[in-house]
């Protein structure tokens, strides 16, 4: 390679190289290009081998799109994945653990089912904000900004929101 590429140190960086990058990769890398963007729980958790049948890759095309995006080899770019998604401090979980350690709660308690609700919900939009890629978010809000009608089904509460909001 012709240029000399300044090795990503977080995965926005990555993305934004990716981006930047795209129209002068292979249609081989752009292939890894976008399922790296479209899947990067997968890359963070999976095995290289995985990786490439999911992306219908032959595996050296995985080691030269880490090379072309300036990595050592593809496993000094899964790093970034897996200190983005698995490696992330959760401080506010473990808070939570420490304070329930410290009382007395019953498990089956109205507290305790009402913490372990909170918990999942909070580990759901965690899983959320991995799996929806930014190029699916712009996708699904330029379909909402075409709609001439978007309809919202719900119960109870969200009539509530609905109204704070101005949509009835």
């Amino acid at each position: 390679m012709d240029v000399e590429v300044k090795v990503p140190a977080d995965l926005d960086s990555l993305r934004e190289l990716i981006v930047k990058r795209y129209d002068g990769l292979s249609s081989r890398l752009q292939q890894v290009a976008d399922f790296v963007m479209e899947q990067p729980m997968l890359v963070a958790v999976e095995t290289m081998a995985t990786i490439a049948q999911q992306a219908n890759v032959p595996l050296s095309t995985l080691s030269r799109f880490s090379n072309a995006m300036g990595f050592d080899g593809f496993t000094s770019m899964q790093i970034l994945f897996r200190n983005q998604y698995l490696n992330r401090p959760r401080d506010y979980k473990e808070r939570v653990r420490k304070a329930r350690e410290m009382e007395d709660v019953p498990h089956d308690s109205p507290q305790a089912i009402f913490q372990d609700f909170g918990d999942a919900n909070i580990e759901a939009l965690e899983q959320l904000q991995v799996m929806v890629s930014p190029q699916k978010l712009e996708r699904a809000v330029a379909m909402l900004e075409g709609a001439e009608t978007i309809y919202i089904q719900g119960m109870r509460r969200l009539i509530l929101s609905l109204s704070t909001f101005g949509m009835r």
